[in-house]
């Protein structure tokens, strides 16, 4: 397919097999809004964290939920598209009790 690009004459052929891969933004929330956030959590009466498919994409966010829930021992239930970032085995995962 690439040398079908580079020695086509066609200039058809040449922009379908151009291809752009567009890196996402990462953006970080402000240490305010970090605060906020967990001024919250410690405020409510029955805290859960969901693990979606957006953790399942971003890299490294996997373990970095996994110590997030171990540090705060906050029950979690992941997903059918989160499923794996954390274990369910793990013994804060709500998982079973659905």
């Amino acid at each position: 397919m690439a040398s079908e690009f580079f020695n086509s004459s066609d200039r058809n052929l040449m922009i379908k097999n151009v291809f752009f891969a567009i890196r996402p933004t990462i953006t970080r929330p402000l240490d305010s809004q970090i605060q906020a956030a967990l001024e919250l959590l410690s405020k409510a009466e029955r805290p859960i964290v969901i693990v979606g498919k957006g953790a399942a994409y971003s890299p490294g966010a996997a373990d970095l939920i996994k110590k997030f829930i171990d540090k705060t021992n906050l029950p979690f239930l992941a997903t059918p598209m989160g499923k794996g970032c954390v274990p369910d085995s793990d013994p804060n995962s709500v998982g079973p009790a659905r």
